[in-house]
């Protein structure tokens, strides 16, 4: 019975993994396409940017894309974990491959956690570059998410290298029997 449970619930999580990819990548499209149109139609809080210091122009946009790079991290760790919930859904649980997969997206966690906090001055600095000398911001920023999200991926790791362990002495058992 418990086997069903964790194949429905990882059919749930496999299919809330999808939708949150999708939902990142719109969400990333939708505000690129709205600052092309209309800068003052968003406001980008997690850039500590001020609205009126973001000067629209190619160094905007390549802090813009600077600004993706933990967001790929983000969907990196969303889609490993989307193939560890589809070996779930398979009943595949107790493996070196599913071991794997936890620690990776831990890893990429905890780079994603990294780079949102060593890239913020790069991406603030480029987003207000265009802005009138004096207005020009430089911001660092450490937060309470980003504690968080270092202690989620340290946790991933964690329990990936234990769940490898485990399947390692798993794999033994089954060769002794």
């Amino acid at each position: 019975m418990s086997e069903n449970r964790l194949s429905r619930l990882s059919w749930w999580l496999h299919l809330l993994a999808t939708l949150f990819v999708i939902g990142i990548v719109t969400s990333v499209v939708v505000v690129g396409f709205l600052f092309a149109t209309d800068p003052n139609a968003v406001e980008l809080t997690d850039f500590q940017v001020p609205a009126e210091n973001i000067v629209v122009g190619p160094m905007f946009w390549l802090g813009f894309a600077i600004s993706l790079i933990p967001t790929g991290f983000a969907i990196w760790a969303i889609l490993l974990l989307r193939r560890l919930f589809r070996c779930y859904m398979a009943r595949e649980v107790l493996t070196a491959h599913c071991a794997t997969l936890i620690k990776k997206s831990g890893l990429a966690l905890l780079i994603m956690a990294i780079l949102r906090i060593v890239l913020q001055p790069v991406v603030t600095a480029l987003m207000s570059w265009s802005a009138p000398p004096g207005e020009r911001m430089l911001s660092l920023g450490f937060g309470t998410q980003d504690i968080n999200f270092f202690f989620v991926a340290g946790l991933l790791v964690v329990i990936g290298w234990a769940m490898n362990e485990a399947a390692g002495a798993a794999t033994e058992n089954k060769a002794f029997v």
